[in-house]
């Protein structure tokens, strides 16, 4: 089951953030996506950009309080035990709506992960969760288990797709 918040942030916390990720601030690193448990790229052409706010246990970057807001929202919608991890992602434009290789983000049967997808661009690319497909839609957060695969959809009509990708217990 996916749960779906719209207008997450306020419009002034959102803009904000908005403009840090479209803004020359950020140092994204490229990524070739990939299989993550068994490192087989499903295309040379799969690609992302990411920028690691949080991992294993600290932080990774000078920017993660920048992004706070968001965690408190979440904290506010859903206890917050552990943060796992906590990302940008970044995709361009390829001229054509290609679809990811279906994932879970953390390879474990344990249960009470949950999986929290922040939209930054309205766009016609977007997330398939379980088999259906959940637009990119501005200031949307989207949440779910970490057992319900899902891959991300190529937009074919902004020059790019910003993600946040939270993982919690």
């Amino acid at each position: 089951m996916v749960k779906i918040y719209s207008d997450f942030l306020l419009p002034e916390v959102f803009d904000k953030l908005k403009q840090t990720v479209t803004g020359k601030e950020i140092p994204w690193y490229y990524y070739p996506s990939r299989d993550v448990y068994e490192n087989i790229l499903t295309s040379k052409f799969e690609y992302m950009f990411t920028h690691v706010l949080y991992f294993e246990d600290k932080i990774q970057s000078n920017l993660f309080n920048t992004f706070e807001p968001i965690l408190h929202r979440v904290q506010d919608k859903y206890k917050i035990s552990k943060l796992l991890r906590f990302k940008l992602n970044l995709y361009t434009n390829q001229n054509k709506e290609y679809h990811q290789a279906p994932h879970t983000d953390f390879l474990t049967d344990e249960e009470g992960i949950h999986i929290g997808l922040f939209n930054f661009v309205t766009c016609n690319g977007g997330t398939i969760i379980g088999g259906e497909k959940y637009n990119s839609n501005q200031n949307e957060l989207l949440v779910f288990d970490n057992k319900c695969e899902h891959n991300g959809v190529i937009q074919t009509d902004t020059p790019s797709r910003i993600v946040m990708n939270i993982g919690w217990k």
